[in-house]
């Protein structure tokens, strides 16, 4: 967990601005090329933007704090200077706008993708799986424990 973190519940959202760097960000991920489409074309609605904000939450300040200033700065210079200087960073903007790109049904689709399907347990499948003779050795073994390193 980042050192900032302190269970921050409300909802994590960007200014218009920081929305416009993070596009930027996105760009000098990910850039234009003719098969996939562009991070711009992707979440029109930003509602995969929203989902990948929340599971980012305990990075909030870090992610606004960067695209703040990352708006200041030329984008690659500022970028390779982050990866340098503040590796967390860097990888908490990272896995923001690939998280954003890769989870948009469009990439999935270039990709060639389809997405997890369901796929229920057949009849007789679970018995197997539940068979007393399949956890009898750990119950035999016993409960193990290793102390955590002190650090």
């Amino acid at each position: 967990m980042p050192p900032n973190y302190r269970g921050v519940s409300e909802p994590f959202t960007l200014t218009s601005n920081q929305h416009a760097t993070m596009l930027d960000v996105a760009a000098w991920f990910l850039p234009d090329g003719s098969t996939f489409p562009p991070v711009d074309a992707v979440d029109s609605d930003g509602s995969i933007l929203e989902l990948v904000l929340q599971e980012l939450r305990p990075w909030r300040r870090t992610i606004q704090s960067c695209l703040d200033s990352a708006a200041e700065h030329d984008m690659g210079s500022y970028l390779q200077v982050l990866q340098q200087d503040d590796l967390e960073a860097y990888e908490a903007l990272r896995t923001l706008v690939l998280g954003r790109y890769l989870t948009a049904p469009e990439v999935w689709a270039a990709l060639g993708y389809t997405g997890r399907r369901p796929s229920p347990i057949g009849v007789g499948e679970a018995e197997r799986w539940l068979s007393p003779d399949l956890l009898q050795p750990v119950l035999d073994r016993g409960k193990i424990y290793r102390p955590t390193p002190s650090g």
